[in-house]
C-alpha cells in the first residue's frame, strides 16, 4: 500500500542528502573520470579559497581543482614546490593508501582520506584536527626539551608506564644498572627486574598509588639489581607525569 502523504515520509534520496550535509566531516564524491559528483558543506568550508572561487562543483575534475588552488597560492608548506604538490597530491588521490595529515596554508591541520568505490570512483573525506594537533606538537616539544635536559645529566632518569614498561631512559640510568646503553634498558619488558625482590612490591604500590593521585613518598630508598646481579643501594625521587599523552611515572636516581 502507498504511504499516505500525511505521514510526512521523505524520499530516501532526500534523507541521505540531508544526512550527508549535516556531517561534521567534509565529504566529496568523484566519479571514475575523476570529476566531482557531489561535496557537502563541511568539505567546502575546509577549502575556503577554492570554495570562494566556485570551483568545488559537480563536473569539475580533480586536476582542475588542484590547478586552481595552485594558481591562488594554495600549496601546503610540506611540499617543495607547486609541481611537487600537484604530482604527489594527484598520485595520492589516484592511489589511496589510508589516512594522512597535513598543515594547510592558513596554519590549520586536516586529516584526510580517499577511498575507492566499487564503480571506480573516489570518496574523499576531510576533517579539521587543528586543536588536537597543537596539543600533540606541544607534547612533542615538551618531550624533546625533557630529553635535551636529561640526556647528559649525571642523575639517572627513567619514565615508566603503568604496566612497568620503560618508556624513556637516559644514559646515566643505564650506567647505574650496568647496561651498555639506554636502548638496552628500553628493550626490557618490565622494570621489575631492576629492583631487588624484597623491594618490588613496595615500589609497585608506590607507582600504582602515585598514578591514581594518592599521597605516597616522593623521596625513598631501595635496593636495585644491576645487569650482572650486583645489588646497589639507591636514593630515588619519583613523580607522576605524562608521556606521549599517557599517564606515567618519572623516577630520578
Amino acid at each position: 500500500a502507498a504511504v499516505p502523504a500525511a505521514c510526512g515520509a521523505q524520499p530516501l534520496q532526500s534523507q541521505l542528502s540531508e544526512g550527508i550535509e549535516a556531517l561534521s566531516e567534509g565529504l566529496a564524491i568523484y566519479g571514475a573520470d575523476e570529476r566531482m559528483v557531489f561535496c557537502n558543506r563541511a568539505y567546502r568550508d575546509s577549502l575556503p579559497r577554492l570554495a570562494a572561487l566556485g570551483i568545488l562543483r559537480p563536473g569539475v575534475s580533480f586536476c582542475e581543482i588542484l590547478r586552481a588552488g595552485i594558481a591562488h597560492d594554495f600549496v601546503p608548506p610540506a611540499y617543495r614546490s607547486a609541481d611537487d604538490f600537484f604530482e604527489k597530491r594527484l598520485h595520492r588521490f589516484r592511489n589511496p593508501a589510508g589516512r594522512y595529515e597535513y598543515a594547510s596554508t592558513d596554519g590549520k591541520w586536516y586529516r584526510c582520506e580517499e577511498r575507492r568505490t566499487s564503480n571506480g570512483g573516489t570518496v574523499s573525506i576531510r576533517a579539521e584536527i587543528t586543536a588536537r594537533k597543537r596539543v600533540e606538537l606541544s607534547l612533542e616539544a615538551s618531550e624533546e626539551s625533557f630529553r635535551n635536559l636529561t640526556e647528559d645529566s649525571l642523575q639517572g632518569v627513567i619514565i615508566i608506564s603503568p604496566a612497568r614498561k620503560p618508556l624513556y631512559v637516559n644514559r646515566a640510568y643505564a650506567e647505574i644498572f650496568g647496561y651498555e646503553s639506554a636502548e638496552a634498558v628500553l628493550a626490557l619488558e618490565s622494570t621489575a627486574i631492576l629492583a631487588a625482590p624484597h623491594d618490588r612490591e613496595r615500589l609497585a604500590v608506590y607507582r600504582q598509588e602515585r598514578l591514581q593521585g594518592n599521597d605516597v613518598p616522593t623521596h625513598y630508598e631501595y635496593d636495585g639489581v644491576r645487569k650482572d646481579g650486583e645489588i646497589v643501594h639507591l636514593q630515588a625521587i619519583s613523580r607522576s607525569t605524562n608521556w606521549q599523552g599517557e599517564k606515567a611515572v618519572q623516577v630520578t636516581l
